[in-house]
């Protein structure tokens, strides 16, 4: 089965439920489309073949798509509202969602959004949308409109989303830190949706949240062990042709051995040319004295 894991709907009773709002979010006809407002800087145009569940599971089908996840995305940027009145908008959302999910059980499946600007409420959100109406998963939106995603003050909201066994999926947001009027769109989208999203990743690991929240159906993970080293036999060097060692070394780490086997080699070759003055015979007179006579600066001499 292929699943598309992020297909994005708008239904329409929830853009209606925005229409006429003084505050973001909100909505205006465009047409026989919508207007998306979330902040003055992002007006996002909706089409209608968006609102149109039946036409956007025929495309996902032309594509080889058997089944869709669908969950709020940037509906869900209220996290700015007070949280009694982002839960009332939820609700709304949240219960289309259940309905598109109820009736095409084999094709939809929907995620939920939870006003985190206040604990208490999203917990109370989180047992509606997940416990009453079924649905299957979180989508956080990454931004979440300044303050961190994963704090002390959250974590009783993910601890319960532990429990319920539910995925969390993170989605960038339109109102972020980022926005401005001399940014284009290509580098909010492309550049700081990555930061911010890797910023909340990262968020759930710093904040401990991802400790605190162990899976109830799997023990928790091992102890990482580090990797065996390879290790040789390792003799000490002869110190002249035919002595014997006098005494073995025990096994050293392969990196050391060649280490010590260069250092070794390197002494060596400085002993054979101690020891080959006649070889000097063959090299220009001029360059015996330069180097013998004159001592090129920077060298180190037998002696020295």
């Amino acid at each position: 089965m292929v699943v598309d894991h992020q297909r994005h709907w708008y239904p329409p009773r929830y853009l209606e439920a925005l229409l006429g709002r003084r505050d973001f979010p909100r909505t205006r006809r465009t047409g026989d489309g919508w207007t998306y407002e979330v902040s003055e800087l992002a007006p996002a145009p909706v089409a209608r073949e968006q609102t149109d569940l039946e036409h956007v599971l025929a495309v996902a089908a032309e594509h080889g798509v058997d089944a869709v996840v669908t969950g709020p995305a940037t509906l869900g940027e209220v996290l700015h509202l007070p949280a009694a009145e982002a839960a009332e908008l939820f609700g709304v959302l949240h219960e289309e969602l259940a309905a598109a999910q109820r009736d095409r059980p084999d094709r939809v499946r929907c995620l939920a959004a939870l006003p985190l600007q206040d604990a208490d409420v999203a917990l109370d959100v989180l047992e509606r949308a997940v416990v009453e109406l079924g649905l299957v998963g979180v989508s956080v939106l990454a931004s979440n409109d300044g303050p961190a995603v994963a704090t002390e003050r959250t974590l009783p909201v993910f601890r319960r989303i532990e429990e319920l066994g539910v995925p969390v999926v993170l989605h960038p947001g339109l109102r972020t830190s980022t926005a401005s009027p001399d940014a284009s769109w290509r580098e909010e989208a492309a550049l700081a949706w990555m930061y911010h999203t890797a910023r909340a990743a990262l968020g759930f690991v710093d904040s401990g949240t991802l400790d605190a929240c162990p899976r109830p159906d799997r023990p928790p993970p091992a102890p990482r062990q580090r990797p065996a080293v390879r290790l040789r036999p390792h003799r000490r060097p002869l110190g002249q042709q035919g002595e014997a060692p006098d005494r073995a070394l025990p096994p050293q780490p392969l990196l050391h051995r060649r280490r010590r086997r260069d250092a070794a080699g390197a002494r060596a070759r400085h002993r054979r040319l101690r020891q080959r003055p006649a070889a000097l015979a063959n090299l220009d007179p001029a360059l015996v004295e330069r180097i013998f006579v004159n001592r090129l600066p920077g060298l180190r001499y037998p002696g020295d």
